[in-house]
């Protein structure tokens, strides 16, 4: 009798290839005895370590390997995990051709029925579209239709929204997510709401290098934020940036921890998520500074790829704008005709509905008209932005305005009305997380209810934040932090939910269904400061790598870095509250320094010992 088995996947992709373990499922009713695999790589693929195989052979893109002791004799019911570590331009692809002794894998397949409830709102304004993998499906209101998907995988339920002017049309899934199994049906129901739009823009910094680690896009800060930061600027992109293609950030200057691959499913879950939210990549600020070097197309690129909803520019060339009055008393600026070919170059290769936006300095609207002398007066950078509102404007949708950074003597309610005046609607005042970089100035609850009342009741346009992550010890009205000021922005600007947390999975809010476990709870449950050491064997460059735990939480995963590469990945067994201890031998090494760090994981978080750096001619 033939063997009968499947395949299921676990892959971690990161920039230039990925991890990936293979399941080996028996689902017939003979063992399956020792094995060779073989299969076809869809693109670039060169695998660097392959654990738990005996032997393997890559020619080109076609692989043979054979199982070790202990993957073989798989008996029905059982499964064997083998993986490899890749370098590939491509995240991970399914393999092709597969088979075990010359026979392809089974594909078993389930079944999600999902049902549309017939709404509150008039039925007849959109038909609902439902999404799950890669099947898209319209289902009349309260009606039911079959999803049939390959089984062994896990999908998320994504519903459309549907936007007008004023409304918002929002579908929730319960559940949002299935594993799904072979030969069975999962019932999910999807109910929409009507929400009107709020005209007020609330746009939040959202800095790439202090997000979670994550080796999927919902498991992100980024995909969990609040609906109310309605436009989210990440940052920071160069202006002379670089992009290889397949998602690969590296020259982009983004620093996040997790690959390309995830950061574009995250965008796409909290767009999901929250609909009437667009997520910009804000090109610049104070650390990149190739403006001469501007590269609009490569941009675009990086925008069209991840799903971007535009640009902001964030200028701030080397040397200052270099801004004096002339003999009329017109602002002129050393910088103005740069940033005017930046902003309209942007717009020809973004044109609407895709989003440009600009992030001048607090005192840009000043020196002209009733604003010559506004305090502080008469700075280098006074008035660096009227030129640009006054010549390329129209070409904006918001102005991002730093309100900070100007010392104690800077009015943002006057910063506000001076904009607003040049510019129009459209204007986001900026507040800065206290301290700010420079000066005294503090924005207080007080201030912002000051600044967000004015601009809720005359339609300027909304605030922006500087940054979402931002915190301060003790943090008050009078001296706030992230989620004080968060919170106060958006009440003032009439967001009905301004008291959900930033940052959801680090709320103990967000466990509200979770018995029993505070966020000090959730935070202890992460693997319990984990180390990294070495142990030398006496010849042929052979060493292994250890990973302990003394006591505490443990890992379920662990993966070896090496030299900045992830080059082994494997499941552990969890012991807590005992020491947990992983050993990685290494061998046949050439000679050089290597640099180690492990990557440990659990269900609730994943942490990094530190490095480990061993030069192995040491080994003899």
């Amino acid at each position: 009798m033939a063997i009968k088995y499947s395949l299921s996947y676990d892959a971690n992709n990161y920039s230039g290839g990925y991890t990936v373990n293979i399941n080996i499922n028996n689902i017939g009713d003979e063992t399956i005895g020792d094995w060779t695999m073989e299969f076809d790589f869809a693109g670039d693929e060169q695998i660097l370590s392959f654990w738990n195989v005996a032997s393997y052979l890559q020619e080109g893109s076609h692989v043979t390997a054979t199982n070790e002791s202990f993957t073989g004799n798989i008996p029905p019911g059982g499964s064997a995990q083998i993986g490899m570590s890749v370098s590939s331009t491509n995240p991970f692809i399914a393999f092709n051709n597969v088979t075990l002794n010359g026979i392809p894998p089974t594909i078993e397949y389930g079944d999600i029925s999902v049902t549309v409830n017939t709404p509150s709102f008039s039925p007849s304004i959109f038909t609902p579209t439902i999404t799950i993998g890669d099947i898209s499906m319209e289902i009349p209101w309260g009606e039911t239709k079959p999803f049939t998907l390959p089984a062994d995988m896990s999908y998320l339920i994504e519903a459309e929204p549907y936007v007008t002017t004023e409304y918002i049309y929002s579908g929730e899934a319960t559940p949002n997510s299935v594993d799904l199994k072979p030969d069975t049906v999962v019932n999910v129901v999807v109910d929409y709401t009507q929400n009107e739009i709020n005209p007020n823009v609330f746009g939040g910094y959202f800095a790439s290098w202090s997000d979670r680690w994550a080796n999927q896009g919902m498991s992100t800060d980024l995909a969990n934020l609040p609906s109310y930061v309605n436009l989210v600027l990440v940052s920071f992109g160069k202006p002379d940036m670089t992009y290889s293609g397949n998602l690969n950030l590296d020259g982009t200057g983004l620093s996040f921890s997790y690959d390309g691959s995830v950061l574009k499913e995250a965008i796409a879950v909290l767009k999901q998520r929250n609909p009437s939210t667009k997520v910009v990549l804000s090109i610049g600020g104070e650390t990149y500074t190739g403006w001469d070097e501007w590269d609009i197309d490569t941009i675009v690129t990086v925008v069209q790829d991840f799903g971007f909803d535009g640009i902001d520019i964030d200028f701030e060339p080397d040397g200052g704008f270099g801004c004096l009055p002339d003999a009329s008393g017109v602002i002129k600026c050393r910088a103005d005709q740069q940033y005017i070919e930046l902003i309209q170059s942007a717009r020809a290769a973004l044109p609407r509905p895709m989003i440009v936006t600009a992030s001048p300095f607090s005192v840009g609207a000043y020196g002209e008209d009733q604003w010559v002398d506004a305090p502080p007066a008469n700075l280098a950078n006074t008035g660096m932005f009227l030129n640009p509102m006054r010549t390329a404007g129209d070409d904006l949708d918001y102005v991002n305005v730093q309100g900070y950074n100007a010392g104690e003597v800077f009015d943002p309610l006057q910063a506000t009305q001076a904009y607003n005046f040049y510019f129009g609607n459209g204007i986001l005042m900026g507040a800065h997380v206290p301290p700010e970089a420079y000066g005294n100035h503090i924005w207080t609850v007080s201030e912002i209810n000051r600044v967000g009342s004015y601009i809720n009741d005359n339609n300027v346009g909304g605030m922006m934040m500087w940054q979402l992550y931002a915190t301060t010890p003790d943090p008050s009205d009078d001296f706030p932090d992230n989620q004080i000021m968060a919170s106060a922005i958006a009440r003032n600007l009439g967001f009905p939910n301004y008291d959900a947390p930033l940052f959801p999975l680090s709320n103990p809010s967000d466990l509200s269904n979770v018995d029993n476990i505070t966020i000090e709870g959730m935070n202890a449950r992460v693997p319990n400061n984990p180390s990294i050491s070495s142990r030398i064997f006496p010849s042929g460059n052979n060493y292994e790598l250890i990973m302990y735990i003394n006591s505490g939480y443990n890992a379920t995963m662990v993966t070896l870095y090496e030299n900045g590469n992830p080059i082994v990945c494997k499941a552990v067994t969890d012991t807590t509250p005992d020491r947990q201890e992983v050993r990685i031998k290494l061998s046949s090494k050439p000679d050089g320094y290597y640099s180690y760090r492990f990557l440990v994981e659990n269900s609730f978080g994943a942490v990094y010992t530190d490095y480990l750096t061993l030069n192995i001619l040491q080994a003899y």
